[in-house]
């Protein structure tokens, strides 16, 4: 199994010769990645039912059941992990997730992307950017593994979008307001990542305003506003969409006019 940013290497041609489009290329975590997932979703398992097989008054059948039940969901979760992927083909982009397959025929591509990871800052070792292929209507659809962390991001991408225009055909035509529809999607997205960064970092400037009444005299009046209450429920609030509207605004004069 192709361990994390492999794939298999290209089709061959029935006269011997490598296919010109390198396909399939397929995508996956590796082992490496994996494993201290599955490791991580045992122990859960192991500390929820744990309480329940220690209790005496829990009845033997209750106990097993809910073994059973953990062990089920172990093994699904694992299962999971070990088939999530994404596949390019001659058909098209196939990814596999824990839950569906979402399939994109090339003929229905409108465009693949590379965006920033939201997650990048919260989640220890996640790509700085990740990718996504575009179906009709501007459906998003995120290339599992796809992403700076494990391949090269860059390559990958170019490999892509020369096999998508090879494949969809040459009666292959954009729909109509896609990009409208993507550039408004990708600047709504950013838009809220900003928002979320503003509003947290304004908690350390609205604490020390809370806290003004402590350290200094402060009008009654004033003082009176400046309670735990109104400072975040209001200010966190503020910060957000002050930081949400502006990056907006910013995106739709880089380069998003008419969204």
């Amino acid at each position: 199994m192709p361990g994390a940013g492999q794939h298999p290497p290209p089709a061959a041609a029935p006269d011997g010769r490598r296919s010109p489009a390198g396909l399939p290329r397929e995508y996956r975590a590796g082992a490496g990645r994996t494993a201290p997932v599955v490791v991580a979703a045992v122990l859960a398992a192991v500390g929820a039912g744990l309480p329940v097989w220690a209790a005496p008054d829990v009845a033997g059948w209750v106990q097993w059941l809910v073994a059973l039940v953990l062990g089920g969901l172990c093994a699904w979760f694992a299962a999971g992990a070990a088939r999530a992927a994404t596949v390019a083909d001659a058909d098209g982009l196939r990814v596999r997730g824990f839950l569906r397959v979402s399939r994109l025929p090339w003929s229905e591509v409108q465009d693949i992307r590379t965006e920033a990871n939201p997650a990048a800052g919260t989640q220890r070792r996640a790509p700085l950017r990740v990718s996504h292929a575009y179906g009709p209507r501007g459906r998003r659809v995120a290339l599992r593994y796809v992403d700076d962390a494990r391949v090269d991001l860059d390559r990958e991408i170019a490999f892509l979008r020369r096999v998508w225009r090879e494949q969809r055909g040459d009666t292959w035509t954009p729909e109509a307001g896609v990009t409208r529809r993507i550039a408004h999607g990708e600047s709504l997205r950013s838009a809220v990542a900003v928002g979320v960064a503003s509003a947290m970092l304004s908690f350390v400037p609205l604490a020390v305003l809370m806290l003004l009444p402590l350290f200094g005299a402060v009008p009654a009046p004033v003082a009176g506003v400046l309670t735990p209450w109104a400072v975040m429920g209001l200010g966190v609030p503020a910060a957000f969409g002050t930081g949400a509207a502006l990056s907006y605004r910013r995106a739709r004069r880089a380069g998003g006019r008419g969204l």
